[in-house]
């Protein structure tokens, strides 16, 4: 079953914060914020946005002043302004396109999802836990972080040489 489209006219103005459980298309102009985690958020080319945005999918038409964040992409296209921090795994910016800002590109993946990619044996799931329990600020990049969580060499260094499909190549454990 297909899922309702919502759509906010170019002759609307909205102040606050607005949330949607549904794609949502904007027309109009909004001030405040707009949260769509789980769903796409369509910027019209008549659309006048003064928000911080966070959606699943951002495609970007007209004019937007303020950070967007997205779980899966952002699309700017040619025809759109946008003045604000960027941040999602995948980020693109047509020709034509006005921007000034900063990109963040990561690949954010909660730790049950790897899990079950990964499949790993219950000593490997014990070490990652602990892997992401004990923060990373813990130690420098020059460090050897083995010791810090109670594991044999030869284990921490199969853990760490697995690939989450990142498509780093980096190892992080010498």
């Amino acid at each position: 079953m297909k899922q309702h489209v919502g759509t906010i006219g170019p002759s609307v103005l909205i102040k606050g914060e607005l949330s949607a459980t549904n794609d949502l298309t904007i027309e109009g102009q909004v001030e405040g914020k707009i949260d769509l985690p789980r769903n796409a958020l369509t910027i019209g080319p008549s659309a006048r946005i003064e928000a911080e945005v966070v959606a699943k999918v951002v495609n970007v038409s007209g004019k937007v002043e303020g950070d967007i964040t997205a779980n899966e992409a952002i699309n700017i296209l040619d025809t759109a302004t946008v003045n604000g921090s960027l941040s999602a795994p995948c980020v693109g910016i047509q020709e034509g396109a006005s921007f000034r800002g900063d990109v963040d590109i990561s690949l954010r993946i909660p730790l049950q999802k790897v899990m079950k990619q990964l499949r790993p044996q219950k000593p490997h799931v014990r070490f990652l836990k602990r892997l992401v329990v004990n923060s990373f600020s813990v130690f420098r990049h020059e460090a050897d972080p083995r010791p810090l969580f109670g594991v044999s060499p030869k284990l921490a260094a199969a853990t760490m040489r697995l690939q989450v499909g990142s498509g780093s190549r980096r190892e992080t454990a010498r």
